[in-house]
C-alpha cells in the first residue's frame, strides 16, 4: 500500500521553462560536437542527427536523447557535454518566470523537491540561475552524477536510495512520456505529464486530488502530517479541499488561480471583514430575516475568529481579481464551516450553514469589501498616528536638548547665516505635527460606510432596517463613529478616501526622506564629513573597513519611504481604473494602503528607539564650522554695510582664515563685543545684528 507523495522529482528542459529558441541552440551544440567528431560541417551535421534520432528512436520504440543519438554515431556524452555546452547560452533565451517560482516555493513547504536532467551540472545551474530556481531544490541530479541518459532504471534506483524514498513516494514531473514518465511510473512512481507552463501550473490543484487511485481514503501529504481531503461542490463544480480546511471551493480555487505575491492578507482587514459578517448577523436577526440558531453560530464563529482562532486560514493573495470576491467568500466559507460544527454539522457540507445564503446574506462583495478597506485602514492608521506622536516628541525633546547649540547654518549646501541646532530638530517636530495633523483628518472620509449597498449600491436584497442597524452595530463593535454614507452609489463607484489617505501617506514618507537626508549628511564623516551630531551605533558598517559604522536607520527609513511613494502611484492608478458601478482594483489598493502603513509604523519606530533618541551633538565641530563660515559675514552687514562684509568674507575664502579672527584682526569689533553679538538666542531670532550689541570701532573706507 502506497504511503503518499512526499517527494516531487522534476525534469528541467520543456518542463520548468519552455524555450524553442534555447532548444535549437541546444541543437547547434549538438551539431557542432558532430561536425567535429565527423569531420563535416555543422550544416551536414544537422540532418545526419536528425535522420539517426528517428531512426533510433523508432528502434528502440521511444524517443531517443541527444545523449543517446552521440552514442550511436561514434561519441561519447562527456566529450558531447564538453563539446556543446560552451556554445550553449540560457542567458540569451530564458527569463524567469515568477508563477514557476511561486508554485515551487509553495509546494516545498509539503514535499521535498528534486531536479533530475540530462543537462550538464555546468548548464544546469547556468539555466537554474537564469530562472531564479537555484535554492528550490534539495538535490540535483544531473547526467554528470551517472553518465547515463534517461531513462534508465539503475539511474532511478540510485536516485530512489539516495533521497531514502520508495518509488511510491515519489511523483516525477516531465514533458516526455517515454523519456521522464514511463519508466517510473512501471516502478511504482506517480507521474504529470506537462506540455508547457500552463500544464506545470495545474500540478497544485493535481495534488488536491486522487494522485494514487489505489488509495481509498483519498489522501494528499505534507512532509511530515497527512492531510485528509474532502470533496466540495460549488457553481463550476467537484474539488479537492483539504479536509481539515475551515475554507472551501472557492478559496481552493482562488489558491490555484492567484500564486502571484504568496502573500495572505492583511490582518487589519481579516479583522475588518470578520466584524462586518459579525455585525451583519447581529443585524440581520433583529430584522428576522436570520434564524437566531444560524445567526448565534455565525456570530460565534466570528468571534473565535476575531481571536485569532482561525489565523491560518485566510490564505488568499493580496493580488487577486474580482474586487475582492475571492477574500470575501474565504471569510463566508470559514465562517459557514465553523457554524456548521458549532451546531453539529461537517465541514464542508453546509447542510445548516451556507456561506452564500447566511454568512453573506444582505451583502456582496462590493458592499462588504470597501466597508473593510475604510474599516482597516482606520484601525491602522491609530496605530500609526501612535507612532508619529512618539517621534514627534522624541524630536521635540531633542531640540530642546540642542537648543543652546549655534551652529552654521546653510542653503544651497553653501555656508549660511547661523542657527540652533535644537531649531532645526524643532522644525522636524513641526513638520511631523503637521502631516499628523493632515493624516488624522483623512479618518473623516473613511467613516462614511457604504454597507447595505449591495451589489451597485441600490440596496438590493438588503432591508433597509437592516442597512441603518448594521452600520450602528459595526459602530459600537470598534469605537469608530462611522456612519450610513448619504449616497451608496457613489461610495461603491470611487475610491477618493484612499487617494486622499495614500497622498497623506506619500506626504510623510517625503518629509521622513527629508530628515533622514538632512541626518545622514549631518552625521557624515567622522573625519571627512560633517560630523556635527553623533548617530547611535546599531552594527558594523562594513565587511571590507575595519570600523565604518554607516546610517542604517536612515538608510532604511529611506527605503521605506520611497516603497510608499511608489505605492501611491499603484494605489492613484488602480483609483482611476474603476468603471461604471465598480473598482475592482480595490485588492491592489487596500494592499498598498495597509501595507504602507504597516512599514512606516514599523520604520517610525525604529527611527525614534534606535535613532533620534540616542543622537548626541558635536559641539566644538559646530563651533568651529561656525566661525569659519562666511555666513558669518551677513552679522556685519548692518553694522558695515554689504560690500565691507563680502571683502570678508572674501579675505576668509582666500586666506583660510575665519571670519571671527579677521574681523577682530582689522579691529571691527573687540573680542568681547564679536562674542555679544555671537549670542544663540538674539542671532537666531528676528532682529537686526549689532543692536543688542557693541558698535564696530570704525567704518570700513
Amino acid at each position: 500500500m502506497a504511503t503518499g507523495v512526499r517527494a516531487i522529482i522534476f525534469d528541467l528542459d520543456g518542463t520548468l521553462y519552455s524555450s524553442d529558441g534555447f532548444a535549437n541552440e541546444i541543437k547547434r551544440g549538438a551539431a557542432a560536437y558532430i561536425a567535429g567528431l565527423k569531420g563535416i560541417t555543422a550544416d551536414a551535421a544537422a540532418p545526419l542527427i536528425k535522420e539517426t534520432r528517428e531512426r533510433l528512436s523508432r528502434e528502440i520504440g521511444q524517443e531517443a536523447t541527444l545523449s543517446l543519438v552521440c552514442i550511436e554515431l561514434g561519441g561519447s556524452i562527456e566529450d558531447f557535454h564538453a563539446t556543446a555546452t560552451p556554445l550553449i547560452h540560457p542567458e540569451t533565451f530564458l527569463k524567469p518566470d515568477y508563477r514557476v517560482t511561486t508554485l515551487l516555493s509553495k509546494l516545498s513547504q509539503w514535499y521535498d523537491l528534486y531536479l533530475y536532467t540530462n543537462n550538464n551540472r555546468t548548464l544546469t545551474n547556468r539555466i537554474l540561475e537564469t530562472l531564479e530556481l537555484s535554492c528550490l531544490f534539495e538535490k540535483i541530479f544531473t547526467i554528470e552524477d551517472f553518465w547515463q541518459p534517461k531513462p534508465d532504471r539503475n539511474v532511478l534506483e540510485q536516485i530512489f536510495s539516495t533521497i531514502r524514498r520508495t518509488p511510491d513516494e515519489c511523483l516525477f514531473v516531465g514533458d516526455r512520456h517515454d523519456v521522464d514518465l514511463k519508466l517510473p511510473a512501471k516502478m511504482g512512481s506517480s507521474c504529470f505529464l506537462v506540455s508547457d507552463i500552463e500544464d506545470l501550473l495545474g500540478l497544485e490543484i493535481f495534488l488536491f486530488r486522487n494522485i494514487h487511485e489505489q488509495k481509498p481514503e483519498n489522501a494528499l501529504y505534507s512532509k511530515e502530517t497527512q492531510i485528509m481531503t474532502r470533496t466540495e461542490k460549488d457553481t463550476l463544480g467537484t474539488l479537492e479541499v483539504p479536509a481539515d480546511a475551515y475554507y472551501g471551493a472557492q478559496t481552493a480555487r482562488a489558491i490555484v488561480n492567484f500564486p502571484i505575491s504568496g502573500l495572505k492578507p492583511h490582518p487589519a482587514l481579516v479583522w475588518a471583514t470578520l466584524t462586518i459578517k459579525l455585525s451583519a448577523a447581529l443585524a440581520n436577526m433583529e430584522t428576522g430575516r436570520l434564524p437566531q440558531e444560524l445567526g448565534n453560530a455565525i456570530v460565534q464563529a466570528a468571534k473565535e475568529a476575531l481571536s485569532g482562532a482561525f489565523a491560518d486560514q485566510f490564505v488568499v493573495d493580496p493580488f487577486q481579481a474580482g474586487a475582492g470576491t475571492s477574500h470575501n467568500m474565504n471569510t463566508n466559507e470559514v465562517l459557514a464551516n465553523r457554524a456548521e460544527e458549532i451546531l453539529g454539522g461537517e465541514r464542508g457540507v453546509y447542510a445548516k450553514v451556507h456561506p452564500n445564503d447566511h454568512v453573506n446574506m444582505a451583502q456582496s462583495t462590493n458592499d462588504v469589501f470597501p466597508t473593510a478597506m475604510r474599516l482597516s485602514s482606520l484601525r491602522m492608521i491609530s496605530e500609526l498616528l501612535d507612532e508619529m506622536d512618539g517621534l514627534k516628541n522624541s524630536l521635540r525633546a531633542k531640540g530642546a536638548e540642542f537648543d543652546g547649540i549655534l551652529k552654521s547654518g546653510r542653503t544651497h549646501l553653501q555656508d549660511a547665516v547661523p542657527i540652533r541646532l535644537g531649531q532645526e530638530f524643532e522644525a522636524y517636530a513641526v513638520a511631523i505635527e503637521k502631516n499628523t495633523a493632515n493624516l488624522r483628518g483623512c479618518q473623516e472620509h473613511l467613516y462614511q460606510l457604504g454597507l447595505g449597498g449591495t451589489a451597485v449600491g441600490t440596496g438590493l436584497n438588503a432591508e433597509p432596517s437592516y442597512i441603518e442597524q448594521v452600520v450602528k452595530i459595526i459602530r459600537d463593535e470598534t469605537g469608530f463613529p462611522v456612519v450610513n454614507a448619504a449616497n451608496l452609489v457613489e461610495t461603491t463607484q470611487n475610491m477618493d478616501p484612499f487617494v486622499v489617505l495614500s497622498s497623506a501617506l506619500k506626504s510623510i514618507a517625503i518629509n521622513l526622506t527629508r530628515i533622514s537626508n538632512d541626518l545622514r549628511l549631518l552625521s557624515s564623516g567622522p573625519m571627512t564629513g560633517l560630523n556635527e551630531i553623533n548617530l547611535p551605533p546599531v552594527q558594523p558598517g562594513s565587511s571590507i573597513m575595519p570600523g565604518k559604522v554607516n546610517p542604517v536607520i536612515l538608510e532604511m527609513l529611506n527605503m521605506v519611504s520611497f516603497q510608499v511613494m511608489g505605492a501611491d502611484t499603484v494605489i492613484t492608478l488602480a483609483a482611476q481604473a474603476g468603471q461604471l458601478e465598480l473598482n475592482v482594483m480595490m485588492p491592489v489598493i487596500i494592499h498598498n494602503i495597509l501595507s504602507s502603513i504597516e512599514i512606516m509604523k514599523n520604520a517610525i519606530r525604529k527611527l525614534r528607539e534606535s535613532c533620534i533618541d540616542g543622537i548626541t551633538a558635536n559641539i566644538a565641530q559646530c563651533s568651529r564650522y561656525l566661525e569659519s563660515s562666511v555666513g558669518m559675514a551677513t552679522i556685519l552687514a548692518p553694522l558695515v554695510g554689504y560690500a565691507a562684509a563680502a571683502e570678508i568674507a572674501k579675505e576668509s575664502l582666500k586666506t583660510g582664515r575665519s571670519t571671527k579672527e579677521i574681523i577682530v584682526s582689522r579691529e571691527l569689533l573687540s573680542p568681547e563685543a564679536l562674542a555679544e553679538i555671537i549670542d544663540p538666542y538674539p542671532l537666531t531670532t528676528p532682529g537686526i545684528s549689532g543692536k543688542r550689541s557693541t558698535k564696530p570701532k570704525e567704518e570700513v573706507s
